[in-house]
């Protein structure tokens, strides 16, 4: 049965706005992107006298403020579970990205105040923590508990993860070594007399290991045997 011209018109037209509006929703000025979470989003953490601060990256605009009284020593990054891990005098804690309390951890450490020699380094791949204080090294589980204690000869004075070998190098003054996660030593160098060592780092991609010494710059390769 034919329908009036009128009736047609009127289908027609709604038909065509029924299809304009849908292509409107698929158009790409519809489609807003996501409002990302403010806990991921690129930021700068400080650490401070009483507490801690989240700029954000690249204008520094402050993002949250954590207090914490006893004053942070040391900060490490797990970027892999969303965590920072901060190391006051006696105290372990690890905060959500957006500045929640997620472990709060004992630590056992004579001596260990706002100038301890401190440095805090987590595995990327398991989220365990190494913790150096003085001349004591602390592993801990990615919940926060503990799995050894190692005592040293001498003050530690930095830390560096080699993801490449899942090693822990530790340097004091006159000694660099590997710790695998067992708290066995797995490698050592052979530094010489009195070489003053400053600090350390390890390249993430290859696991090569630099080496700063009062004067002197060092690479080694990956693979360093026991001496």
């Amino acid at each position: 049965m034919e329908q009036p011209a009128g009736k047609t018109r009127l289908s027609i037209a709604l038909a065509v706005v029924v299809v304009s509006v849908i292509l409107a929703s698929l158009s790409p000025r519809a489609q807003q992107p996501p409002v990302p979470n403010a806990d991921f989003i690129d930021a700068l953490w400080v650490a401070k006298a009483d507490g801690l601060l989240k700029l954000a990256v690249p204008d520094g605009t402050p993002l949250l403020t954590v207090p914490e009284g006893q004053g942070v020593r040391a900060l490490a990054l797990d970027e892999q579970r969303g965590l920072l891990w901060t190391h006051s005098p006696n105290s372990l804690r690890a905060y959500s990205f957006g500045g929640q309390l997620l472990v709060n951890a004992l630590v056992n450490a004579p001596g260990d105040s706002a100038s301890s020699s401190t440095d805090l380094v987590v595995n990327p791949m398991t989220g365990a923590v190494w913790l150096g204080i003085n001349k004591r090294l602390f592993h801990f589980t990615a919940q926060g508990q503990l799995l050894a204690t190692l005592d040293l000869p001498a003050t530690i004075q930095a830390l560096a993860f080699d993801k490449t070998l899942g090693r822990m190098w530790v340097a004091t003054a006159d000694t660099v070594t590997a710790y695998d996660e067992n708290g066995t030593i797995a490698a050592s160098l052979n530094m010489g007399a009195k070489p003053k060592v400053q600090d350390i780092a390890v390249d993430g991609d290859t696991g090569q290991l630099w080496v700063g010494l009062e004067n002197i710059l060092r690479r080694y390769t990956a693979a360093v045997p026991l001496d």
